[in-house]
């Protein structure tokens, strides 16, 4: 059984912003399997689905990115998944637009909802499908450019990558994460 958390803020004002790009793969995800994350008690929005053999649960958090941590712990414990189970899908300011990158463990990169998870958890173990947003233009806080929604030229590039995101999270449920890193790691 894998868990498959999706990070972003609560709320449709986020729903577009760059930030809240985990949650988008996730909801499409769930919605390309035939499924709707229903209401849970856990602090987030979950459904399940057998994935030729392997069992998996999809979850988007209903707090805010910088306290994902106690949602994904509280999963956790629900559902007995361990960290080297645990899927995390997130955005990522390092990368380039629209460029995906699998890692399992390691630190936070500065990435808040990830340090949250890492404390929540005590640890590192976790699986992580990153997401490039790219950097903020010069000058540019990175904490407002990140909830900011993506522009259209952005938008018809990342659509591409949160479809290439969701194919990258059942590579690491059917065949293992080193097979899904040597798959999409190598893309642009």
């Amino acid at each position: 059984m894998h868990l498959i958390i999706g990070l972003g803020n609560t709320g449709s004002e986020y729903s577009g912003n760059r930030h809240n790009t985990g949650k988008m793969i996730v909801t499409g995800l769930a919605a390309d399997l035939g499924l709707r994350l229903k209401k849970g008690r856990l602090r987030a929005n979950v459904a399940s689905y057998d994935l030729n053999g392997h069992g998996l649960i999809l979850a988007t958090l209903k707090s805010y990115m910088n306290v994902s941590g106690l949602a994904v712990a509280s999963l956790c414990a629900h559902y007995n998944i361990e960290p080297k189970k645990l899927i995390i899908v997130h955005d990522d300011l390092d990368l380039s637009l629209a460029q995906i990158r699998i890692k399992k463990g390691g630190g936070s990169g500065g990435h808040n909802g990830i340090k949250s998870i890492i404390e929540a958890l005590e640890s590192r173990d976790f699986i992580r499908i990153r997401i490039g947003i790219g950097r903020p233009p010069a000058k540019k806080d990175p904490a407002d450019y990140v909830l900011r929604d993506f522009n259209v030229v952005e938008f018809a590039e990342i659509e591409v990558a949160l479809h290439e995101a969701m194919d990258a999270v059942k590579a690491i449920v059917v065949d293992g994460v080193v097979e899904a890193m040597n798959r999409f790691n190598t893309k642009k």
